[in-house]
């Protein structure tokens, strides 16, 4: 079970207006400044996720307003502006809810949640019970009882019946949840070791546990970069890392390492379906952050982060959501983050500059917008998994103007650096030759700058022919109903394609994207190895 959707007023930080999420996902980072009143949306889950409430919930009729005594551990402080006079008041849905009653509700109506409300003396009561079951839509109400041999009736009447047909199957349980803060306390915690005892001790009847391990020692290798197993000699023992056959005590290792296996045992062995990490980066660099983030989208758990780390924010997993957290005097308010543009405003909410976060992990330096159609086109077709905007962009230096860049500018101080706009490059140049040539009969800029990629290990590629349009093979030109005659890869295209005209180079180029294909590809065994290339950096980019 996972949350979907959560709306909270009046608890802590959370005002009159209330903090809204909506389309939660697998993974959602809580991005905001401090104080913005991202723990206190982790506090509320696990107030309710991680107590008696949920089990609480299901004895509260769903035909009519009631109420049931939780004894809550609530405090002063839970209540906004310390009023308990004002009630604390949350919506929620489950995924859950959403496939019970898909059948029964309009779409327009689907997110109409039963809210509930929390009162000083620690009882819960529903409200506002209308704002899910009754804008089930009649009609379909009928038709569902109908398939179930139920006729007649007024509207009232079907409505009633329809409560009472689908209330045992809802689960209108808040997903059992745990809160996870501080790690380092956790080295001799006897409830985590039994739990790690079921996952590394296991024998026949619990072998299905050994993919846990498997998936504990991955997150560890993808951490430290060599094979790392785990321990657990005795319960009332410590817990043991084994590192090149030998074994050392968890507590004997650096406190980055400590929490590098801890969370990583925490997450695998807790039981609760949402997991609320507040701040999970504290002494984890950035690429155990992101070999976290991979273990968490491999796990069949929900997570909520309340974070101020640009790598999650950065790095690319499924059904990743983010949101920005503010605070006004009103109390927190929420920002679903959608586009890049969204993305920037994070950034700056953050207080991060541009010298912080490779907004992009690396940057395929172009002449022009139709290199940039070509490459990007059959990237997507060979490796459809590399995204451009993140794992990589493509930028712009426009013919003579590579004159001047400069890859290390240590030695030529009067270029711009390519290197500190981002220090990830891959550099496309056309060899602009009319006949099989060496690197020593280009032109001078060019000889520079493959000397400078060279000595600063930079990835480059200086097309075989005169342009990067020159790879396009004579089928693919024929399939567009060009005018071609004889390919020559030493000639401006024009010359053998007459309908192309070098004016239009990008609405030819979009042309050509919509109906390239691998097979075109495979016709260029220099231009597919240099797709590969390229790919291959990409992907070393962002390891």
């Amino acid at each position: 079970m996972a949350l979907k959707y959560l709306k909270i007023r009046n608890y802590r930080s959370f005002g009159d207006n209330a903090i809204e999420l909506n389309n939660l996902g697998k993974i959602n980072l809580l991005i905001g400044t401090n104080n913005s009143g991202k723990s206190n949306i982790l506090r509320f889950i696990n107030l309710i996720g991680g107590t008696h409430i949920s089990s609480e919930m299901k004895k509260i009729p769903l035909n009519k307003a009631s109420t049931t005594n939780t004894n809550l551990p609530l405090v002063i402080e839970d209540f906004r502006n310390f009023i308990e006079s004002k009630k604390i008041e949350f919506s929620f849905a489950t995924n859950d809810v959403i496939r019970i009653s898909e059948d029964l509700l309009p779409p327009a109506s689907e997110n109409k949640f039963i809210s509930y409300e929390i009162f000083k003396e620690s009882y819960l009561r529903i409200a506002h019970v209308d704002n899910f079951i009754l804008h089930i839509n009649v009609n379909k109400q009928r038709q569902y009882l109908l398939g179930q041999g139920i006729h007649g009736g007024s509207d009232s009447d079907v409505t009633a019946t329809t409560i009472e047909r689908i209330k045992p199957e809802m689960k209108l349980t808040f997903p059992k949840a745990e809160y996870l803060g501080e790690f380092r306390n956790l080295v001799n915690n006897p409830d985590l070791k039994g739990k790690l005892n079921s996952i590394v001790n296991y024998d026949h009847t619990t072998q299905h546990r050994k993919k846990d391990k498997d998936l504990l020692c991955k997150y560890f290798k993808d951490v430290f970069g060599f094979d790392v197993d785990i321990k657990l000699p005795r319960l009332d023992g410590e817990i043991q890392i084994v590192i090149d056959d030998i074994l050392k005590p968890l507590s004997s290792l650096g406190t980055g390492y400590q929490q590098v296996v801890l969370i990583g045992l925490v997450i695998i062995t807790s039981e609760a379906a949402v997991l609320c990490i507040d701040e999970p980066e504290l002494h984890l660099h950035p690429k155990a952050q992101r070999a976290l983030l991979s273990l968490m989208n491999s796990i069949d758990k929900q997570f909520i982060i309340s974070t101020h780390s640009n790598h999650f924010l950065d790095f690319e997993v499924s059904n990743k959501k983010i949101y920005q957290i503010l605070y006004n005097e009103n109390g927190s308010i929420s920002n679903t983050i959608e586009n890049s543009l969204d993305v920037i405003k994070v950034i700056d909410d953050l207080g991060i500059r541009p010298s912080e976060l490779y907004q992009t992990n690396g940057i395929i330096w172009i002449e022009g917008a139709s290199d940039r159609i070509y490459i990007k086109k059959l990237l997507e077709l060979k490796y459809p998994e590399l995204q451009e905007g993140l794992q990589y962009t493509f930028q712009y230096y426009g013919g003579k103007v590579l004159s001047h860049y400069s890859v290390n500018d240590e030695e030529f101080t009067q270029y711009l650096n390519i290197l500190k706009i981002n220090r990830n490059a891959f550099i496309v140049m056309d060899s602009d030759m009319q006949q099989k040539f060496q690197i020593s009969e280009l032109r001078d800029t060019k000889q520079r700058i493959i000397s400078e990629c060279a000595q600063m290990k930079i990835g480059y590629w200086i097309t075989e022919g005169r342009e990067i349009e020159n790879y396009l093979p004579e089928s693919l030109l024929k399939r567009i109903n060009a005018n071609t005659k004889k390919r020559n890869i030493f000639k401006k295209l024009e010359t053998y394609c007459p309908s192309y005209d070098p004016k239009k180079k990008v609405q030819f180029a979009r042309l050509i994207e919509n109906h390239l294909t691998l097979d075109d590809l495979a016709l260029e065994p220099q231009l597919n190895n240099k797709i590969d290339e390229i790919a291959n950096e990409i992907k070393r980019w962002n390891n």
